[in-house]
Parts: C-alpha cells; sequence; structure tokens
C-alpha cells in the first residue's frame, strides 16, 4: 500500500493520497471507518473476534470497544482512521476471511463506489477465527500457502453456531467473559450468586434467597439496587430475580446431560470481605457420584466451594453454563441447567438442543445410584 495510488476526494472529487486526513485541495475530511455487515449475535465469536482485532492494534479499536461494537447491526471496528491505515487493516482482516467495509467516518451506511469491500462468508469468518485460536493454542503455525483464499462473498447476517470441538478458554479468559454477567444477591442476612439469562432477569436457587421476594442486587462498586423475585419453582429449587435496567449481557446455557466425572468446570465463588463483587472464576472438576436432594438430581463438585457461590454458575471450557453451584449440608454440588429449561421453563432452551436421551439416562443413573447409595459411573 502506498501514497501513489490516489482516490478521489469524495466532497471536491480531486485526488488524494490515501494516507492523508483532510483533502488538500477543498480541506473536507478524508477519515473513513471500517465496519463490518453482519451483527454477532454469540458472544463467545465477539469475545474472540474482539480480541483477536484490538491485537492488530491502531486503528482497531480497543477491546472492551469492540466487544461491545460487535452487538450492533453493523459493528464499527475502526473510527476516523486515514484510508491507508483503514485499507491495511482490512487486508489483514481478509486474511482471516472477515468481512471488511470501508465508508466515510460517521456515515453510518456504504458510500458507492467508494467503499472498498473486502467481504467474506459468515462461516468463513468463524472459520478463519477457529483456525486464530487453535493455532494460537497448540502454538503453531499453518501453511497459508496451502490453503485456499477466503470467499469473497458478500457478509451475511447469519453467524452459524461454533463447530465442533473447540480448544477450551482459559480460566482468565472465561473470566473477562462471564463475570460481567455474574450477579451478586443480599436477601436478609444472605449473599448468594446469580447469572442473567436475559438482560434484566438473573436466575438463582430459591433455597439460597429465602422466601422473600425483595432482594437487593449489589452492584460492583459497593451499591445495592432493589431486585425483585418474580417467578420461582421451589420443588425443582430455581428463582428468577427482576433486576431493573441491568442491561446485562446473558450467558448462554448447556447441556449438562454431556458430563462426566472428572471433567473440568469453572464456577464462581464470593471471597471474604469482598465486599459482594464478584471474584474470578476459579477451576475445579465434577466428581464421580451424583446425589438426588428432595427428588432432584444434583452432581458433585470438587473441591468445595465458598458459601457465598450459591447460585452461581458452573461452566464448561466454552463459556456455557452447565448448572447452578447448590450448597448442601454435605458439600458443594451442581443442580443441572437442564431443569430450568426443560422442567421449570424459567430459562429459555440453548440453541443448541440438549440431548434428551442423555438427560434421562442421567436422572434413571441418578436415582439408581441414591437407592443403592453408590456413585454411578460417569
Amino acid at each position: 500500500m502506498s501514497d501513489v495510488q490516489r482516490e478521489p476526494c469524495r466532497h471536491c472529487g480531486e485526488s488524494a493520497a490515501p494516507s492523508l486526513k483532510v483533502c488538500p485541495f477543498c480541506r473536507g475530511s478524508l477519515l473513513v471507518d471500517v465496519v463490518i455487515a453482519a451483527p454477532l449475535a454469540e458472544p463467545r465469536v465477539r469475545y474472540l473476534l474482539a480480541r483477536e482485532i484490538s491485537s492488530l492494534g491502531p486503528p482497531a479499536s480497543s477491546f472492551s470497544t469492540l466487544r461491545r461494537e460487535l452487538e450492533f447491526p453493523r459493528p464499527v471496528l475502526a473510527r476516523r482512521a486515514s484510508r491507508l491505515a483503514a485499507l491495511s487493516l482490512s487486508e489483514r482482516l481478509a486474511d482471516f476471511g472477515i468481512a471488511a467495509i470501508i465508508e466515510p467516518a460517521g456515515s453510518g451506511q456504504g458510500s458507492g463506489r467508494s467503499a472498498r469491500r473486502f467481504a467474506a462468508t459468515a462461516s468463513s469468518a468463524v472459520a478463519g477465527l477457529v483456525l486464530l485460536l487453535w493455532m494460537g493454542v497448540q502454538g503453531g503455525s499453518a501453511d497459508f500457502a496451502s490453503t485456499p483464499p477466503p470467499s469473497r462473498a458478500l457478509a451475511t447476517t447469519e453467524i452459524p453456531s461454533w463447530p465442533q470441538p473447540l480448544p477450551p478458554l482459559s480460566t482468565h479468559e472465561l473470566s473477562v467473559l462471564a463475570t460481567p454477567s455474574i450477579v451478586t444477591l443480599r436477601s436478609g442476612d444472605r449473599r448468594v450468586s446469580g447469572f442473567f439469562i436475559a438482560p434484566d432477569l438473573a436466575l438463582t436457587r430459591s433455597a439460597a434467597i429465602g422466601d422473600g421476594t425483595a432482594i437487593k442486587v449489589l452492584t460492583p462498586n459497593g451499591g445495592e439496587i432493589a431486585g425483585e423475585v418474580v417467578k420461582r419453582d421451589d420443588a425443582i429449587g430455581l428463582a428468577l430475580v427482576r433486576v431493573p435496567g441491568s442491561r446485562a449481557e446473558p450467558l448462554q446455557l448447556g447441556d449438562a446431560a454431556e458430563l462426566r466425572g472428572g471433567e473440568r468446570v469453572f464456577f464462581h465463588a464470593l471471597a471474604p470481605m469482598a465486599g459482594g463483587s464478584p471474584s474470578s472464576l476459579q477451576e475445579g472438576t465434577l466428581g464421580p457420584i451424583a446425589r438426588r436432594f428432595q427428588g432432584i438430581t444434583h452432581l458433585t463438585l470438587q473441591p468445595g466451594l465458598l458459601p457465598g457461590g450459591d447460585g452461581g454458575p458452573v461452566l464448561d471450557g466454552q463459556g456455557r453454563v452447565l448448572g447452578l453451584v447448590a450448597i448442601q449440608p454435605d458439600g458443594a454440588y451442581l443442580l443441572p441447567i437442564n431443569y430450568a429449561y426443560t422442567e421449570s421453563h424459567l430459562a429459555p432452551p440453548p440453541r443448541l438442543a440438549p440431548n434428551q436421551r442423555k438427560w434421562t439416562e442421567l436422572l434413571a443413573e441418578a436415582e439408581t445410584a441414591e437407592r443403592l447409595r453408590i456413585g454411578p459411573s460417569r
């Protein structure tokens, strides 16, 4: 890329070098934005894409800004950049199959012939990110000379589901992804956790919050706002708390029926003197024993958790909620999230359909094990 490749100013039509920010003839702005045409509904796609784009450096926006932008219908990846810098960024994005559109700064729409499009299918963009992440995890490299170039078809607005299997996120990455969606609740002298399944609805354990409907929601800065229990299923042990004005990003729900003993999981627990703020996620494992409490299947968690984590989410390595932390007299358990959408109907089902056959088998196995008081082999 060089200044020899001049383009007409959109204001006066005179040729101007792409490195300039102001036209030397009419003094009009030559700054542009870099956008993509497709919103990203999947939180992990947004997280990974924001991480990779921000790592490219200016003119790309910061990581936190990109995570917010990628929720919008036409996410802006870089603002008020020179055309030379924007073209350079677009070409680097195209190497990973990510669609990019260059348009006049602040226009909010394409500028006809002046907008250069480096487009790719949404599936290619996701595939490129998976490849990039996998390379980073493996510490290896890829032979791009033998890799076919990405398609130049215009990006669509539908982002497909992640292909499986995916390399797991690190504990730190999961904390960055999930912690903003975890909330601390106070009911009387009880302090428990919950997590958002909708922008203003948090799911928690009904046993953890008691019988009242008035809930105090602790903010990260130590303040409190009023929440309200709007629905509960005490037979299962779940409750929905409305948090007015939260506008939080919901966590993605998963399928606990796919779990096996010894599998790595990630949970949230409140440390003593934490002021009510969520701590980072901690890593644990799923124990080999399933128990039934009041007819509800629970899976053991290891190690034991602090009481403040009761009602908080248990995540897999992809950031999906597998269940809720349930503190019982003899230890910490996982209350499977499947109950929330298959029986209580307090939460929407996950995007990927759960394995109903395995779920039925898990319930039957846990019931048999409880009768015999042995640990089912999972």
